[in-house]
């Protein structure tokens, strides 16, 4: 999924991501990452321990950062 929206370097995403809360209970936590660099398909981020993860724009659109509508290639 290609996206028009540009998200700037050093921007800080909550992402719903699968993980333990502070009673150990596992289910959907909200988790902060900072993007690093953003690519057609994919931007990568990093969390706060350093811990470096790429999300689809795909997976960015479910979870409501990504708002605009697909767009199609060429």
């Amino acid at each position: 999924m290609l996206c028009n929206e540009k998200i700037k370097p050093g921007t800080y995403l909550y992402v719903e991501i699968k993980g333990e809360d502070a009673d150990g209970k596992r289910g959907p936590i909200k988790e902060k990452f900072r993007v690093i660099s953003q690519y057609p398909h994919m931007v990568l981020t990093e969390n706060s321990y350093g811990h470096r993860r790429g999300f689809s724009n795909a997976e960015l659109f479910q979870n409501g950062i990504v708002t605009q509508k697909m767009v199609e290639t060429p």
